[in-house]
């Protein structure tokens, strides 16, 4: 499925897209979007962008794809998870391949598991009070290109494969 615009999942949603294919089951935003895209999940509302254990060739499926500047925000105790797939080929999934800036803030919780990097951001990855369980199989457990800011009693676990968690900008850890 492919969500453009601004989307929001609140209240009771509990969503779950299950990858059967070569593409990732949830893709949100599109190239050339200037900061007209995000997704949003706040007030106990759940996103499951999972993958079949089976492994696929050629080339990578990740669990959830951004495109533009697409932002993700977990807030208010919402929950993310998502999974990329394994490859035959060496191009492995990643479980959030994003472009924006992704914030998890008040009690957000993101589980990101890839056999590539487990949360991945050309963006900033900002977490103010909520948490972040991230294992990369073949790589990091998060890659944050825009930086790293953890603060507020956040709770960061990062599992991976030379380094766990990588931050190019700066990393900075306060209260947590």
């Amino acid at each position: 499925d492919t969500w453009h615009g601004t989307c929001v999942l609140t209240g009771s949603a509990d969503v779950t897209y299950t990858g059967n294919g070569n593409y990732a089951p949830l893709q949100v935003g599109e190239s050339g979007c200037a900061g007209c895209c995000s997704l949003t999940i706040e007030d106990h509302a759940k996103l499951r962008c999972l993958q079949p254990g089976t492994a696929v060739p050629a080339y990578s499926v990740n669990g959830l794809e951004t495109f533009g500047s697409a932002s993700i925000t977990v807030k208010g105790n919402g929950y993310l998870k998502a999974e990329g797939r394994d490859s035959t080929s060496g191009y492995a999934g990643c479980g959030i391949m994003s472009q924006g800036n992704i914030s998890i803030e008040d009690k957000g919780t993101i589980e990101a598991t890839g056999y590539n990097v487990g949360l991945r951001t050309s963006g900033k990855v900002s977490v103010n009070g909520g948490k972040i369980i991230a294992t990369g199989i073949g790589s990091n457990g998060i890659y944050a290109g825009g930086g790293i800011e953890i603060t507020n009693g956040a709770y960061v676990k990062a599992e991976g494969y030379w380094p766990a968690l990588y931050g190019d900008g700066d990393v900075v850890i306060k209260n947590s």
